[in-house]
């Protein structure tokens, strides 16, 4: 009858809205708690399609900006802790040979490059899912090389560090716009970078091929 499917449509806009409350109430809370218990939140929009940032600005153009002034913050020290995890995830996900983030210019501008035999490209040239996933694999890197003592006595066991002080990363559909080759990838990725950098993963997802892994 008429009130029935009148019925069924009101009860469908109240679930859809009491799990959007629910949802962005979860989500509030976990980034909360990224903020009282050594963490760091990944939204699941990491990056726009931008050539160039400027410095000072980057939390309001994306994440991924925030990031590379972070990455360009960090002494040389402990970027070479973590350049290895980089390559290997770098070929893994055949982004490409390597990621050159720099501010060379003497403007105030950061810049992101692929290298690609022996030749350099904005990443912003490269497909939205490499951007996306580049974000995840950059936080992992970055969250490391900030937080652990170059004695390497907050690193994980891979590396002989103390397990018992991890550090925290919820990620928000890391899935988006990646193969699902690389969506399994990624996951053995996120498992390599919590044995050597100690590091703990929550992880929100629609993915069977992450789940499943």
């Amino acid at each position: 009858s008429q009130d029935t499917v009148f019925y069924s449509r009101d009860t469908e806009k109240l679930k859809d809205l009491f799990f959007e409350f629910v949802r962005d109430n979860i989500k509030s809370l976990i980034i909360n708690a990224c903020g009282q218990f050594r963490g760091n939140y990944v939204p699941a929009n990491r990056s726009n399609e931008e050539l160039y940032y400027k410095y000072g600005e980057a939390e309001k153009n994306n994440f991924l900006a925030t990031q590379a002034e972070r990455w360009l913050k960090i002494d040389d020290d402990r970027k070479g802790q973590v350049k290895s995890f980089l390559d290997t995830a770098i070929r893994l996900l055949k982004i490409g040979d390597d990621v050159e983030i720099d501010d060379t210019s003497g403007l105030g501008i950061i810049n992101i490059y692929v290298k690609k035999n022996g030749r350099k490209f904005y990443l912003a040239e490269e497909g939205f899912g490499i951007r996306q996933v580049l974000s995840i694999i950059l936080e992992s890197a970055i969250t490391s090389a900030e937080n652990f003592d170059i004695d390497a006595s907050n690193l994980g066991p891979a590396y002989g560090g103390d397990p018992s002080s991890p550090y925290l990363i919820v990620i928000e559909e890391p899935e988006t716009n990646l193969h699902p080759t690389n969506q399994a990838k990624l996951m053995d990725l996120l498992l390599l970078a919590n044995k050597a950098f100690n590091l703990r993963f929550i992880i929100e997802t629609h993915s069977e091929y992450m789940i499943r892994r």
